[in-house]
């Protein structure tokens, strides 16, 4: 399975970008897991966007280079969100033509407390509630026997 793992930059009061000095530990550990379960996994993280000049348009941005990303056709692209990254994520994932064979799943604190609101204002498929290392190799299991969604604990679709 090909996995995107996706943690948008933060966006400021006013409108500019915040790139967090902390690298998102979460998406390099549940990256490991994956790999160790024979999934191919690629990163995307804030980091990634310290080289923006301001007058860059965030969300085209985010966009263009996860399109980019797109052209190696994912499985699954999993997006980290906080309460800081909701606006930029919703609109990124809002926008961006995923292709029919493509799920979008979100994990974090943010979708965590509003999986079902979550779901309904974006095109993602599946949120992970709690800890998602477990829940993801699960999800990944069921996908490749192509069984419900329903054995799966800890996550809304």
């Amino acid at each position: 399975m090909n996995i995107l793992l996706i943690c948008l930059p933060e966006k400021n009061k006013n409108m500019k970008l915040e790139v967090a000095e902390v690298l998102p530990l979460a998406l390099y550990s549940l990256s490991s897991v994956l790999k160790r379960q024979g999934c191919t996994v690629s990163i995307i993280d804030p980091c990634e966007f310290v080289y923006m000049s301001e007058n860059e348009n965030v969300e085209i941005t985010c966009i263009t280079l996860i399109e980019e990303y797109l052209k190696d056709r994912y499985d699954l692209v999993g997006f980290s969100v906080n309460s800081f990254n909701w606006g930029i994520t919703k609109a990124v994932i809002n926008q961006i033509n995923w292709g029919e064979n493509t799920r979008i799943v979100l994990g974090g604190l943010h979708v965590n407390v509003f999986d079902e609101y979550s779901l309904l204002t974006t095109k993602a498929d599946i949120v992970m509630r709690g800890e998602g290392e477990m829940t993801w190799c699960e999800l990944i299991e069921v996908l490749k026997a192509n069984a419900s969604l329903d054995t799966v604990k800890g996550i809304t679709y």
